[in-house]
């Protein structure tokens, strides 16, 4: 009993303390009279690189402290806040210095433009940086403890549970990160979670149309959307459109090469094996494309709940109605959430309704992964998405944030990447206040995960008999000490897929 109260006074008082929030060297710019590569910075003539935040709010953190390798020339640590030409403060280092620290003003931390790093000359190379907020010469992280629990997010019916097995309904939008690496993605996330998003979709490159996102940057963005108190959805978009499995089994691989940066994030981050796979309306091409990568995951350990599009670019609304409990038993975790993109096919007026019933109805999780209010192929019903998905408690994420060029350039959200600006947008004839919207439904109903929170952890609903038999898709759950265990041809599993003794 006094472990137990040990335990829960220490958790308690980690809710007091803010993870610290990491700069990613991946996003250290030259700001001036500078050259990067990698996390090494040569200076000349006073030179300055560091990172540009566009006025972020920093008002939970005390200072900022940047790591690196023996300084082999004296520097200082600049810090910028929004609205001023000249640095508030700036702290010197020597040579041999390892670190260099500086404590936020507490008036005007709610609104920081950048932080510089700058020498007269020579180089240093850095090894961490972060905004801590437990004080100057505090340590790095920004980690999530996973909770109390034997898995990550699962699939129940047609609800997603957190670790906690609280159920999460995902409100989010979408993040362009694959074809836009040069601005960033820390302050935009940060703004996103700001403006009441509790998840974001990133498109990602696999190295076949997009550039390849390596391990260092995908553990990158999983740290800034934890430190943003974010659900990650991580998707590659390099096979768009694509029938051949072939190239959905080159998605798979890509998941099992980083997944290193993926394995301790399963109460984090959803695996989205690939963007829109499936141009044609072959329901049959699907179910057996995503039949064989779900095993390539597994087998490589990846015990993350699973996120797979409907064919047909995304709208083929039949496929996971009569397809998708096929390709969910031939998970050996069970534990896939699907998504259909609502565009002027499966969005249209006096069709969302059924389109996402029809998929309840077969009792499978779903979430709307991508809809605008207006695309190329007609027009979109948005308020009866975002309605539709209030009441069922269905997940939804707005495509995008902003990056949409050419001819579709109407579905940013925002003006500004970086301050959030709600767009307003027209195009044919139709007009909409597009960010605004979304912004009002993420502030009507969207909840942070309890990962993120002191919400306790939640057990299983306790059957009357330990033996009743509570059977889904030919599997059986089995309660045991408040845990659930999967039993499948007379064998225990935990639901991370680890047979249990």
């Amino acid at each position: 009993m006094k472990k137990y109260l040990v335990l829960i006074l220490l958790s308690l008082a980690s809710l007091s303390v803010k993870a610290d929030y990491t700069l990613p060297l991946s996003e250290l710019q030259d700001l001036w009279s500078t050259s990067i590569n990698g996390s090494t910075i040569t200076f000349s003539n006073w030179g300055g690189a560091g990172w540009w935040l566009g006025g972020m709010n920093c008002s939970q953190y005390n200072s900022v402290i940047v790591k690196f390798n023996s300084a082999n020339q004296g520097g200082n640590l600049q810090v910028y806040y929004a609205g001023e030409n000249a640095p508030d403060v700036k702290v010197m280092f020597g040579i041999g210095a390892t670190q260099v620290s500086a404590d936020l003003n507490a008036s005007k931390k709610h609104a920081v433009d950048k932080i510089v790093i700058s020498c007269e000359s020579g180089s240093l190379t850095l090894t961490s940086a972060y905004l801590s907020g437990s004080g100057t010469g505090g340590g790095g992280g920004g980690e999530v403890t996973p909770p109390t629990g034997n898995h990550g997010f699962i699939v129940s019916g047609t609800k997603l549970l957190d670790a906690k097995n609280n159920e999460f309904v995902i409100r989010g939008t979408n993040l362009a990160l694959a074809w836009y690496h040069q601005y960033g993605y820390t302050r935009q996330i940060a703004k996103m979670s700001e403006k009441g998003a509790n998840a974001v979709r990133v498109a990602l490159g696999a190295g076949l149309q997009y550039s390849k996102v390596p391990t260092s940057m995908l553990t990158d963005i999983i740290s800034c959307c934890e430190q943003n108190n974010m659900i990650l959805i991580v998707e590659v978009h390099d096979v768009t459109g694509s029938d051949k499995i072939d190239d959905l089994q080159s998605m798979a691989d890509y998941w099992v090469d980083v997944a290193s940066a993926l394995k301790g994030h399963e109460h984090t981050v959803i695996i989205n094996i690939a963007n829109e796979w499936g141009g044609k309306w072959d329901s049959n091409n699907w179910e057996k494309g995503y039949k064989q990568v779900i095993s390539t995951l597994r087998n490589a350990g990846l015990k993350h709940c699973i996120m797979v599009d409907a064919d047909g670019w995304g709208q083929h609304t039949t496929t996971i109605p009569y397809y998708g409990s096929n390709v969910l038993n031939a998970d050996p975790d069970k534990n896939v959430i699907f998504s259909i993109h609502m565009y002027g096919a499966a969005g249209k007026s006096g069709d969302v309704e059924s389109n996402i019933q029809n998929v309840l109805n077969q009792n499978l999780c779903l979430c709307i992964g991508e809809f605008g209010w207006y695309h190329s192929d007609g027009d979109v019903d948005e308020d009866a998405i975002i309605r539709k998905c209030k009441d069922s408690k269905v997940g939804w994420c707005s495509w995008s944030w902003w990056g949409n060029g050419g001819k579709v350039g109407y579905l940013d959200m925002v003006s500004n990447q970086y301050d959030g600006t709600p767009a307003t947008q027209s195009t044919n004839g139709q007009q909409c206040n597009w960010g605004q919207k979304i912004y009002d439904a993420w502030k009507s109903d969207a909840k942070t995960c309890t990962v993120y929170t002191g919400d306790p952890y939640k057990p299983d609903p306790q059957p009357a008999n330990l033996n009743q038999i509570n059977q889904h898709n030919n599997t059986t759950k089995l309660y045991r000490n408040g845990q659930v265990y999967i039993v499948r041809e007379r064998v225990l599993y935990d639901l991370f897929g680890h047979a249990v003794e």
